[in-house]
């Protein structure tokens, strides 16, 4: 269900001029007026042509990313309109929906943590053999070395 209508269009504050893929403000207010993902409309002063792009970041009240460049630069300032992202409102979960959400939630609470607790045996005369084994608990990275340095003969840990 869409709550704003996506035609409608507005003026922009102030007037705009680019640089690639950036755009610079002249008394414009883009962190009160945009967003990420709204459009902003130029009618281009060299090709005449209505031109849209799709906002990547507003970096501040005079600068903002586009996701591509107009089809040339802008190098005089010019008038902008802006279309504000459409706002999708979900639909409310049933209550089986929301009894398996809550199910599935509790189910990974309940589980306990493993730590993997890996150290090196001596196999053979000149090899080692890296031994993984999976502790019950949530041990801290000082506790895993403190049970890997009791191991009898680890080449890292004396």
């Amino acid at each position: 269900m869409c709550i704003r209508d996506r035609q409608s269009t507005w003026a922009g504050t102030g007037r705009i001029l680019t640089s690639k893929a950036t755009v610079h403000g002249k008394d414009t207010k883009f962190m009160k007026e945009l967003e990420n993902g709204d459009k902003i409309i130029i009618m281009h002063p060299t090709t005449l042509a209505k031109e849209e792009r799709k906002i990547k970041a507003v970096l501040s009240d005079r600068s903002l990313m586009i996701d591509e460049p107009f089809s040339s630069d802008l190098i005089s300032f010019t008038h902008f309109d802006y279309q504000k992202k459409p706002i999708f409102k979900e639909a409310d979960a049933t209550l089986d929906e929301q009894y398996r959400e809550k199910l599935n939630t509790l189910s990974k609470s309940i589980q306990k943590p493993t730590s993997t607790l890996e150290y090196r045996e001596k196999k053979g005369m000149w090899g080692y053999k890296t031994v993984t084994k999976k502790v019950e608990g949530e041990l801290t990275r000082e506790q895993l070395l403190d049970m890997r340095s009791k191991k009898s003969r680890d080449k890292f840990c004396w």
